[in-house]
Parts: C-alpha cells; sequence; structure tokens
C-alpha cells in the first residue's frame, strides 16, 4: 500500500501534533499548507497550534525577553511627571500652592487652600506596547500551560522560565503603573524611537507573536507552522501517530467512494476529543479517538477495570492506543479497538496481541462487530485475517488496505 518507512509516512503527513512533549522540526511551506488543507481545523482550535508553533520557532527570543531585556528596562522605565492641583477646604495635606492660594484668598474665598503634586505617569506609547505585549505573552503561555503544552521540560522549558518573569514583573515591578490597550503603528513607531534597547528587542518578539496569532492569510499561517513544526518526541509515540493517520486514510479513502460524507479533523492535541469524525447524509458515522479510554460508558466496567478497583483500590482503566466508534443510519453502534506496538521482537508483538485479547473481553457489549480488537505492528505479519478471530493482527502498512476495514465500516457504507 505505503512505500517507505512510517518514519517517512508521518513526515509527508504532518499532522500537527499538539502532545505534551514534543520535539521541534521544519517543514516547507508547501508541506504546511497541504496540512492546513487537509485539516480543515475549527477556530477553536486553531491558537492552540498557532502558539506553540510561535513558541517552537522563537523561545529564545521570548526568553530573552521575558528573563533579560523586559527587567533590564524596568529597572530605569522612562516616565513622564504630571503636575496635579487639588483644591482643598478648611485645612490641606501635601505642597501649598501659594500663588494659587492666594489668589483665591483675595478673592474672598478664605477657607480655599490649593496644593500641587508631582507625579511620575508611565504610561508613554513605547511602555504600553511592552505591557501589553508582556501581558498577551503571559495568558498565551497559561492557557498553553493549562493544556498541559508548556511544561517546563525539554524545549519548553524555557518558555516556562519566560512565563515566571513575566508574571513576577507584571504585579510586582512599575510594569503594573502601565496601563493594557490594544497595539497600535504609534506605539510601535515610538518604541522604534526609543532609545533603551529593550525596546528593539521587544519588537522582535512583537513581530514573531503577530505573524503567528493575528494574520489569517493562509500562506503567512503556513510559513508559520511549517517553521515551528512538532512532533511526538518519542519513537513509539511517533509509530502510533503513523497508524492512527494510516486508519484515518483507509476510512476516508472507502467514504469518498460514497460521494456524501463530510469530514471533521482536529489536532492530536493533550485533551483528546476525537481526532476525527466521518458524517453521512443518512446520519451514518464514524468517531476516531486515539489514546482515550473511551469505553465502557456510564457505571459499567469489565472485569480487569472492576478488579483493579475492588482489589488495588485503583481507578486506572485499560485504554486502547485507538478507539473507532460506527455509528449506522439506524443508530446501530459498534466499537474496534486497536492496540500499537514498535518492535521487531516477536515476544513483544505477542505481548500486544494478548493485550488484544484483553479488551475484547474487557468490552464485550461494546465490541460488537468484526473485528473486535486489533494489533497493528511495525513488523510484517505471517498470517491473513481470518473471520473467525474476533482478534487479528496486521503490519501497519496493510492497514489502510485492510479487508477488516471494509467489514468495520459495513455499518456506515
Amino acid at each position: 500500500m505505503m512505500a517507505g518507512s512510517w518514519e517517512s509516512y508521518l513526515e509527508q503527513q504532518f499532522p500537527g501534533f499538539l502532545l505534551p512533549h514534543t520535539e521541534r522540526c521544519r517543514l516547507t511551506r508547501e508541506a504546511a499548507q497541504t496540512f492546513l488543507e487537509r485539516l480543515g481545523l475549527g477556530a477553536d482550535r486553531l491558537p492552540l497550534l498557532r502558539g506553540m508553533s510561535l513558541l517552537a520557532a522563537h523561545d529564545g527570543v521570548l526568553h530573552d525577553f521575558a528573563t533579560y531585556w523586559l527587567p533590564e528596562l524596568v529597572r530605569t522605565l522612562p516616565s513622564r511627571t504630571h503636575v496635579e492641583q487639588r483644591t482643598w477646604r478648611s485645612g490641606f495635606h501635601g505642597r501649598l500652592d501659594i500663588p494659587a492660594t492666594d489668589r483665591l484668598h483675595l478673592a474672598g474665598d478664605r477657607s480655599a487652600f490649593v496644593t500641587r503634586a508631582r507625579r511620575r505617569e508611565f504610561d508613554l506609547p513605547e511602555n504600553i506596547l511592552v505591557r501589553s505585549l508582556a501581558g498577551r505573552t503571559q495568558r498565551l503561555l497559561e492557557s498553553l500551560q493549562a493544556e498541559g503544552l508548556v511544561h517546563g521540560q525539554g524545549w519548553t522549558e524555557r518558555a516556562v522560565g519566560a512565563l515566571s518573569s513575566l508574571r513576577l514583573l507584571t504585579t510586582s515591578t512599575l510594569l503594573r503603573e502601565v496601563p493594557e490597550q490594544p497595539i497600535e503603528s504609534y506605539h510601535v513607531q515610538a518604541a522604534q524611537s526609543a532609545r533603551h534597547s529593550a525596546y528593539r528587542y521587544a519588537l522582535r518578539w512583537y513581530e514573531a507573536f503577530v505573524d503567528a496569532m493575528d494574520h489569517d492569510d493562509p500562506e503567512r499561517l503556513a510559513a508559520v507552522l511549517g517553521e515551528g513544526a512538532l512532533r511526538p518526541g518519542d519513537e513509539p509515540k511517533r509509530f502510533e501517530i503513523a497508524v492512527l493517520l494510516s486508519l484515518l486514510e483507509g476510512i476516508e479513502r472507502r467514504l469518498s467512494a460514497l460521494g456524501d460524507y463530510d469530514v471533521c479533523r482536529d489536532l492530536i492535541a493533550g485533551d483528546r476529543r476525537q481526532v476525527a469524525t466521518f458524517t453521512r447524509a443518512n446520519g451514518a458515522r464514524v468517531d476516531v479517538y486515539y489514546d482515550q479510554a473511551v469505553l465502557p460508558t456510564g457505571n459499567t466496567l469489565g472485569p480487569r477495570d472492576r478488579g483493579v478497583s475492588h482489589y488495588l483500590a485503583s481507578s486506572g482503566r485499560l485504554r486502547p492506543d485507538i478507539t473507532v466508534r460506527v455509528e449506522s443510519a439506524d443508530q446501530q453502534v459498534a466499537y474496534t479497538v486497536f492496540e500499537i506496538k514498535l518492535s521487531d521482537n516477536v515476544s513483544y508483538a505477542a505481548s500486544g496481541y494478548a493485550e488484544a485479547i484483553v479488551y475484547r473481553h474487557e468490552y464485550p457489549t461494546y465490541l460488537a462487530g468484526w473485528p473486535k480488537a486489533v494489533l497493528v505492528t511495525s513488523q510484517p505479519t505471517q498470517g491473513k485475517p481470518r473471520r473467525e478471530d474476533d482478534v487479528i493482527a496486521l503490519a501497519w502498512n496493510d492497514l489502510a488496505g485492510s479487508a477488516a476495514l471494509d467489514a468495520m465500516l459495513e455499518r456506515v457504507c
């Protein structure tokens, strides 16, 4: 079916990983453009992908801005002096403005006193740019941290350091005296003309930030994603994703022959909702989940989960690598689960087959079709799938073209 290694197949697909532990790589703009067209990503998820791609490509600029240049600027933050005049009655506090008070007294207002106070104000346009940029960056990093994507290990370590610095600077220094505002051209021009080098470094981060987060032009967005592409950091996880994409390719190939289906794709992200949903006009649908405990629904646990809960006081549940939910037009539902093993060791692959058998007996009510469970391996399989076997094994590059997928999708086809 697919020539070449699973690694090369994975590189061609570029599925936009947002798993907690990813590594950085670069792609061509054309590859990223193809990915965006294939994904059809919903607007609610796109900021996550943009934000992580921004960090992957420019985390060094962010770290220097947040942990060096911004602290340096705060030590000598430029300001303007504002003189505030206030009129008091029957007494006053502060420095008396004698000429202004005398004028009131000569006019007959003997109980009035006028004071003058000098106050430093830090709302210069260049300061507003820096403060607003710091605040927006902080909120982006906090949202990525809440998703478990920025976690202080690997390449995201510097982003966590930047977030800690920004939190301190915006709450405990003179920056808190600067208002946040939408950044406009006159703020940028003021920063370009300002003397302190921190402003020019802030502009470097600002330009990268705006390019990644604020432009909707597909070509510019593809350039951002290609520059800061992400993929899982460890080889077994990358293999799982390759298998997942191969499965999605096989499902879409079959449904495209029917000509009346829609597909909604999602990022392979930390919160693990469906990575793809295929829907036919007659109401039939296919939902694909990755690395989630989808089954069983409700409070019904299988024998393994019941035993672990009772004897070991553990709420941990079996979690297949992939779960496919197939619903027919008359709302009949069946699931198929997939276990994935990357290894040339036959014994290790056999252990994966045993896990697939456990799934088959853990979820008998839900695994109503054929096959019920599938082991997908990186090594070739010797035997062909047999209909009398509820649990089968397939090599990864045979998956998309396998008759097992035809059987799995009978309810929607």
